[in-house]
């Protein structure tokens, strides 16, 4: 999975002057989006297309550096709907205009190099990783020790899963964990149902104003089957203007 992700991490990185979506870049890899979407975030933290949008950011800032081209054509080339929506994004990220760029330097993030989860890389691996330009991380690591920053690190394990019923509802927005957490643990206690247990990942969302803008999240609540009967339907189902879906996972 690691050498995949790598593979989709170089492509993007290839062609992100061209138009890159989800499906494009699952059918390149050979994955499935929702699938390829959810590896992606265990091992970064973050999704492909926010990935992305990153990425195509810092190659306009590139072009606005480098070229003489209007604001409002690279806007459109690195697939905002307006000079407008693309300045949005410029300052939300970097604190300045894009005039601003076209006059000062920006310092680009590292390449993107994904370690094996298992794997636990020692100080001076940590340290050879750092490109000249972040000198000044690289001594806070060095100053610090590596080992005393291990305890912000987050656990991560495999677990195999058999087959399981789950209930599943997905919400769509700017801040989209909350809300349908607390939908879906309100519906567990609207119908009585008792709930195993509980699963949450990104959901992959295309199409939405300024690149995606919007991030999509979905929660499973895990029960046994005959709990299925205390619901309205037992395929989907409507709840609080969410739409819940009931299936089988493999």
């Amino acid at each position: 999975m690691k050498q995949l992700l790598q593979k989709m991490i170089d492509h993007i990185d290839e062609h992100i002057n061209e138009p890159l979506s989800l499906d494009k870049i699952s059918w390149h890899i050979g994955l499935s989006k929702y699938y390829l979407n959810h590896m992606f975030s265990i091992y970064t933290g973050f999704s492909v297309m926010e990935y992305v949008r990153k990425k195509k950011l810092e190659y306009a800032l590139s072009e606005l550096a480098s070229t003489n081209k209007r604001i409002v054509d690279i806007a459109l080339d690195v697939g905002y709907s307006s000079e407008r929506a693309f300045s949005r994004a410029v300052v939300k990220a970097y604190g300045h205009s894009p005039a601003y760029f076209r006059e000062n330097n920006f310092l680009k993030t590292r390449r993107l190099v994904l370690y094996d989860l298992a794997t636990d890389p020692d100080e001076t691996t940590i340290l050879e990783g750092f490109a000249p330009e972040f000198h000044i991380v690289k001594q806070s690591v060095s100053e610090k020790g590596f080992e005393s920053m291990k305890s912000n690190f987050s656990e991560v394990k495999y677990e195999i899963i058999g087959k399981m019923t789950v209930l599943s509802g997905t919400a769509i927005g700017e801040e989209p964990e909350d809300a349908i957490i607390e939908t879906m643990h309100r519906l567990a206690g609207n119908y009585c149902v008792d709930v195993l247990r509980t699963f949450g990942f990104d959901s992959p969302v295309e199409g939405s104003e300024d690149v995606t803008k919007l991030r999509g999240y979905e929660y499973w609540l895990v029960v046994n089957d005959n709990e299925l009967d205390k619901l309205p339907d037992s395929n989907s189902f409507m709840f609080e203007d969410t739409s819940l879906l009931i299936s089988l996972e493999k």
